[in-house]
């Protein structure tokens, strides 16, 4: 399929826009569960408010991971979609060194005519 360069250079800034709302959410969480855990440190625990304290710490934890798998499935999409981009950039190059060979070649010929 061809691509007119308008299009892939539209289609290239539309994939290059990066989310980084997981990313804030992942350092808001970091500073709750540090506030928390000073909180925690400094006074005294009682054994179900341990319990909790893990349970819940252990629940952020599990949204990280999947947060975190969540960036690598976009960074996957990304890098597929550059690999694309390239091999589109590829064939365009290839074919503008054709298209120009030619003009040449026909510019050259013309030339040859004028003499």
């Amino acid at each position: 399929m061809k691509y007119p360069s308008s299009f892939l250079q539209l289609r290239l800034r539309r994939q290059t826009t990066l989310d980084i709302s997981s990313l804030e959410d992942l350092v808001e969480n970091f500073f709750k569960s540090y506030v928390e855990y000073d909180t925690l440190r400094s006074s005294k625990m009682t054994k179900e408010s341990h319990e909790k304290a893990l349970s819940d710490a252990q629940h952020r934890l599990d949204g990280a991971k999947l947060t975190h798998e969540k960036l690598d499935g976009s960074m996957e999409k990304l890098q597929a979609t550059l690999a694309n981009v390239e091999k589109h950039l590829k064939a365009l190059t290839s074919k503008k060194k054709k298209v120009t060979a030619l003009i040449n070649k026909y510019q050259e010929k013309q030339a040859g005519r004028g003499s």
